[in-house]
């Protein structure tokens, strides 16, 4: 089956579903139809988008999910399935809490994250300490991501900190973007694999929070970071100036064209993340790491295929 993530960014776009087909009516009146059955997210990315009832529902039902964002394209919320409960031991062992198993889980999903850092700077040809950072017996976190974000942004061509929150600059607001964009596919994820997105691994639970998400989000930043090194490596020569449109674009190209390797198998993006967090879910059955696989950027590759899997971008 075919998967698509659609990225809206026309304001006036009114969505509705007709015969099994999502229907996105533009406001000069043309028209786009997609099967919902292939449709696993919708990036709503600039406010003054319209949905049916009828559409968000059949949406849900199909186990897609919807992320709003504002006018400046700061993700804002999340439109999703229910919390449900697949397989009962997984579920289980994930309420108990097991502190040994949740620190080695931890620290696999730690180690792929650094190693991930060290291949986007080595990819950007800049020296770096991360490979040693990381072989410490109690490697810091903190420490490695401050030396990872000053190399980082001095590659792009900036002089800036890691923004968080209220980003003023392109780079950190384009980062923003693109983690919520695979944040809003690993959610679905945990959902649909019967997790609880609300119970961390590494991560506290706050009111209202997913630290489920976050742990597992953190070696798939990478991919993010290094779509956006290549975004600006584009960009100084095809684009006079940094548009949030264009950079949009290149990620739905970038989310397309990924594949990643495991073992005799090759698996698109998307598809990766349902991979990686089903071995999640076998990890909790058996309370050991045997079977864990993790997204690296050291196995990834770019399809070009036009016949491939693909995202648009309106």
């Amino acid at each position: 089956m075919t998967y698509h993530i659609l990225h809206i960014t026309t304001r006036g776009t009114f969505l509705s579903v007709d015969r099994g087909h999502l229907v996105c009516k533009y406001p000069d009146d043309t028209e786009k139809r997609m099967a919902l059955s292939d449709i696993r997210a919708i990036i709503a990315g600039i406010q003054g988008i319209s949905f049916s009832n009828e559409c968000i529902a059949r949406l849900i039902e199909n186990d897609a999910i919807i992320l709003h964002c504002n006018n400046q394209y700061k993700p804002v919320g999340w439109t999703m399935p229910f919390d449900r409960v697949i397989r009962q031991e997984a579920f289980l062992n994930q309420l108990k809490q097991n502190k040994d198993f949740n620190h080695k889980l931890w620290k696999n999903i730690l180690q792929y994250k650094f190693e991930n850092q060290s291949y986007i700077l080595n990819y950007m040809e800049i020296e770096n300490s991360i490979s040693e950072l990381s072989k410490r017996p109690l490697p810091s976190e903190a420490n490695i991501a401050k030396h990872f974000w000053n190399k980082y942004f001095k590659g792009l061509g900036s002089e800036i900190l890691r923004e968080h929150k209220n980003a003023e600059n392109f780079e950190n607001k384009a980062l923003n973007y693109g983690y919520a964009v695979v944040q809003s596919l690993l959610y679905r994820s945990i959902l649909i694999h019967g997790l609880l997105p609300n119970l961390g691994i590494h991560h506290k639970a706050r009111y209202n929070s997913t630290p489920l998400v976050y742990d597992l989000l953190e070696p798939l930043r990478g991919f993010v970071e290094l779509f956006l090194y290549k975004f600006f490596e584009k960009n100084q020569e095809e684009y006079e100036e940094q548009d949030f449109k264009n950079w949009i674009k290149y990620l739905a190209e970038s989310l397309r064209h990924c594949r990643l390797q495991n073992k005799q198998q090759t698996h698109k993006f998307m598809d990766a993340i349902d991979v990686y967090v089903n071995s999640i879910v076998r990890a909790f059955i058996n309370l050991n790491n045997e079977e864990l696989w993790i997204p690296s950027l050291e196995n990834h590759y770019w399809c070009l295929d036009n016949n491939s899997n693909r995202e648009n971008e309106e």
